[in-house]
This record gives C-alpha cells, structure tokens and sequence, in this order.
C-alpha cells in the first residue's frame, strides 16, 4: 500500500510532467495487478485503537511520511493528472482508518465493535448499499479525449519521426531487495534502471526508452521510434514484459522476444508499429520461440535477459538462462550498475521456429489501428485519423464523400 500511495502522490501531486510522472503512473498499473498480504498478526489488533473517527491515527502519521517524501516533478510541460486535492482527501478522510475502510468494502462491520468509527462506517454502508443506481451516463469524462476538433500533434508533424528519449537521470527504485523475491514481479522503475544501465553500456544500440510513456499511445501519446537498430523493452496487456528489437532483421521488420509466446492483442501490435512506422502499407512482426518462463511472476527478468543477449550480439531464441539465478544475478547487476547475466548459446544450431505476423498501417502517422476512429478517404481508399489530418466534422459518422489532401 506504501508503494501505491507513493506513486499515487507522484502522478497527482506533481505540478509538472517529468520522468517521474511516467515512471510512477505505470507502477500504479503494474502494483494494482499485484495480490497484497497481511503482515499484521491479528490478535495485535485492539477494536478499541480505532474507536475515535476524528484526529491523528498511527496509520494517518506513517502514510504521511508516505507523502512527504514523494519525488515530485517540479519541472517540464503541465501535469494533466495534477489534483492535489485528490491525495489531501484521502491523506484525511480513508487513510487514517485504512482497515475500516477496507472492511466497509466487504460489508457491514458496525457488528465487529461498539466504538463510534465502526458506527459511522456502518450508517455509511447502509446508505450506499441502499442508494439507487446513478442514472444516465456520467458527464465531461475523459471530454478532452473525446473532443473531435483536428489534429492533437501540436506542434509536431504526425508524418514526421520523432528521435527516442532516453532517461537522463538514473531511475530510483526503493527496495531493490525484493527482486529476490520469487514471486515479485517487477515494476517499471526496475525495468527502467536496467535499461539505463544497458543504454549507458550500448551507445550504438537505440531505444532504451523508459517503458512508461507506451502506456500512453493508446491516448493520443508520442513516442520516439529509432531509426537505427534498437533494444525496448515494453509492458503489454498490463501484466506482462516482453523485448522488442530490430536487431537480425531486416528493413520493415522486428522481433518480439516473449517468456510466454502469447498471441499479440491489437493494442501491442499498434505499440510495436510505433518502433517502425514504415512509408510501406505493412510491417512484419518475428517471434522466435525463445525459453520460456516457469511460473507466472519472471516476465521481467527474461525480458532484461533477452536485451542483455541483443546487446551482445547473440540471438536470444539461441541462448539459454539459468532461471533460478536470474534473480540474484539481476540483483548483483542493478548494484554494480551493470548488467551481466550467465547464459548458454547454441550459435550454430539450427535456428529456433519463427513466427510471423503481416501487420498493416495507416494514416500519415503510419501506426497500427487499434480502437480509435479513422476516415476513409473516397479516391484513394486510404483510412486517416481526425486526430492526424483536418476531416470536416460534417463527415465523420456519415455517408458524406471525403477526400485526403492528397487526392482532393
């Protein structure tokens, strides 16, 4: 829970957007995937430590040192996710009596114990529980979002290339010893550091971008696409990592390296357009069945594992790791601030079963559809997005004839 309201006061109490604002936005996604435990003995609990629902609490004390030290991002473009308030509220009203709260989410616990807390939280329950249902649909949600009024590239050309951006401060991540944990899943700051370390320790190699602002593409976000050969690491589907690269392939094609060999979902596929975004009408998309993974929680470290052997110069469908030390050895790299991992290649063998996907673009963004609405010019037959090209409003939803600035 420390981790969640950390990153939580990171993303909205940062006035600014900065390297922080990514790096903990995606930890929200990641840590709430996550299943908690209860490291407090019950019997050490005393109904009587909560009966006051007013003033300062153990737990109200803790989480606010929580806050405080919270590295906020004081520089770059406007926040969008800024709302102080947000946190201020839950600083004063949910996190003091955190575990009555959590218990009024199971139900009524006005029968667990007489103090004027518990009753409180029950007259609250009751009243939620028999509210009716909000009617109609919810307003002005996500309306910036929603607005179709023309292009949303700002300043930048939505047919032009924009250079990756690599991190340029070293990512801090708080107890690193938890990656030794076998059942941890990694979070992005871990990610991230890895492969700042490995873009230090590659020059020539692109990519290396920090896994957070992906998440965003989806929502009209713009990410860098290499223009030579690169190594990134990506977070898809909200639960799991995987290595993406244009090493030992050729032009309009790139790997994905997956621990799990799963199907590729739309989404991912329009992320991955974004490492290309070729003049072509398609792009080829490689999975070389690589070593998989045995339990449900080291994505992460064989997604590190796969850049290590790229960076290289091995072929990660031809290398294999020792799984069971992949944890210590990652521990061992991220505190010496270099990577290394013990591995075994099978250079010369025949080369692993490949699987290839055709993957067609659009627009003069040239990016995969995933969801997001697209017009079709009437001539040329080509799709576009409102949010890339000037399309009439008049047009969109209609049968009403249209025609890019190519054909018109």
């Amino acid at each position: 829970m420390e981790e969640v309201l950390l990153s939580a006061t990171v993303v909205f109490c940062s006035p600014c957007s900065g390297d922080n604002i990514a790096k903990h936005y995606n930890n929200l996604l990641v840590l709430m995937q996550q299943v908690g435990t209860l490291e407090v003995e019950e019997q050490n609990i005393v109904a009587e430590d909560y009966k006051n629902d007013v003033g300062n609490t153990p737990l109200q004390s803790h989480f606010q040192q929580v806050i405080e030290r919270a590295p906020l991002d004081l520089d770059g473009e406007e926040n969008n996710y800024h709302a102080p308030a947000f946190i201020a509220r839950l600083a004063k009203y949910f996190l003091p009596h955190a575990t009555l709260w959590s218990g009024l989410m199971l139900g009524d616990i006005g029968h667990h114990g007489t103090g004027s807390a518990y009753q409180h939280f029950s007259k609250i329950y009751k009243e939620v529980s028999q509210s009716n249902k909000q009617k109609g649909p919810v307003k002005n949600i996500r309306r910036r979002q929603s607005k179709i009024e023309g292009p949303i590239w700002n300043q930048l050309n939505p047919s032009e290339i924009t250079a990756p951006r690599r991190l340029s401060k070293t990512p801090k991540v708080s107890m690193l010893q938890q990656i030794l944990h076998q059942d941890f899943w990694l979070t992005s700051d871990v990610i991230d550091l890895a492969g700042y370390i490995m873009a230090k320790e590659n020059e020539h190699i692109d990519g290396f971008q920090s896994v957070l602002p992906f998440s965003a593409i989806a929502n009209g976000g713009i990410v860098g696409t290499p223009q030579k050969k690169f190594v990134q690491i990506l977070h898809i589907r909200q639960n799991h990592w995987i290595t993406v690269s244009n090493i030992f392939c050729d032009e309009n094609q790139l790997s994905v390296y997956d621990s799990k060999s799963a199907p590729l979902d739309a989404r991912t596929l329009q992320t991955l357009s974004w490492m290309v975004r070729p003049q072509s009408d398609h792009f080829d998309v490689l999975q070389p069945a690589v070593q998989q993974q045995s339990n449900f929680s080291n994505c992460g470290l064989f997604s590190i594992a796969f850049a290590y052997a790229l960076c290289k110069g091995h072929p990660p469908e031809l290398c294999m790791f020792n799984e069971g030390r992949l944890r210590a050895q990652l521990y061992s790299s991220l505190t010496k601030q270099s990577i290394t991992f013990s591995m075994k290649t099978r250079e010369g063998e025949a080369e692993a079963n490949v699987t290839k996907t055709e993957v067609p673009v659009y627009c003069v963004c040239r990016t995969a559809h995933y969801k997001e609405l697209m017009v079709q010019c009437s001539k040329c037959q080509q799709w576009y997005h409102p949010t890339c090209v000037h399309i009439p409003r008049t047009v969109i939803g209609n049968d009403q004839v249209w025609q890019c600035a190519t054909c018109h």
